[in-house]
């Protein structure tokens, strides 16, 4: 949000430190940093303008970032905030897609398809059920099955039953797993804005994404307020209702 806003006012976009990321090495249980490649944007005309704090609150009260610039204009902003709305975006695809475009790899010629695995150390809201994955395989046509995943260890169960299919475990730094994602014809989505962002940017022909009880991807009264990962204006998108995520279930 804040890189669109630096865009459309031509302005300066000061990160004061670019974000690290990081995923497990080798599935090895050590983990490796990454410094996020995308920070500050300099050398644009530095104007004296009143400043104004913002967070997602103020976009939400407003409804989107036009209506936020057209409230404060002649301002520059300080950004204290985590925005996970699409719909603060929707207008501004092609621009985010231009932005992320070194993050988007080419499109396969094969047919395969890509599975995205996501569990957490400490909140099972994010793992999603089996038949999520083994009903979509049973009915979708491919050649090969690809898996994206974070602790191999904690998805035993799901990666047996994927054995039948030969599956290939997508290895490398994070942002090379986010990368060839992107490239897959059928992307099969998880919880959390790792997945949303790879779906959202990539060249695939078809999405899944669960719509859940619980966790980020459920909008219900506690992620709701703050996180909205349905992209609701893309006909790539097929959602599948799931309804037994549980906070326990690790």
């Amino acid at each position: 949000c804040c890189r669109i806003i630096s865009n459309l006012m031509k302005y300066n976009l000061i990160c004061p430190e670019n974000a690290l990321i990081r995923r497990e090495k080798n599935y090895s249980g050590t983990y490796e940093n990454e410094v996020f490649p995308f920070g500050s944007i300099m050398g644009r005309d530095e104007i004296d303008l009143p400043i104004k704090t913002i967070t997602d609150n103020d976009i939400k009260i407003l409804g989107s970032i036009e209506n936020l610039l057209n409230h404060y204009p002649n301002h520059s902003f300080i950004s204290y905030s985590y925005y996970s709305k699409y719909e603060y975006i929707k207008p501004y695809m092609s621009m985010v897609r231009e932005m992320y475009s070194s993050l988007i790899k080419e499109k396969r010629n094969d047919n395969s398809i890509v599975l995205m695995l996501r569990n957490s150390r400490d909140d099972g809201r994010f793992v999603l059920p089996d038949d999520y994955y083994i009903n979509i395989l049973e009915k979708e046509n491919f050649d090969n099955v690809y898996v994206s995943l974070d602790h191999i260890h904690m998805h035993g169960t799901i990666l047996k039953k994927l054995e039948k299919y030969n599956p290939t475990l997508i290895d490398g730094s994070i942002l090379d797993v986010f990368k060839e994602v992107t490239s897959f014809n059928t992307i099969v989505g998880s919880q959390g804005t790792f997945s949303f962002w790879a779906c959202l940017l990539s060249n695939a022909n078809k999405i899944y994404w669960p719509l859940t009880n619980e966790g980020p991807n459920s909008n219900n009264s506690q992620f709701g307020e703050h996180v909205n990962l349905i992209v609701d204006d893309d006909p790539r998108y097929e959602f599948i209702k799931i309804n037994n995520i549980y906070q326990n279930n690790i």
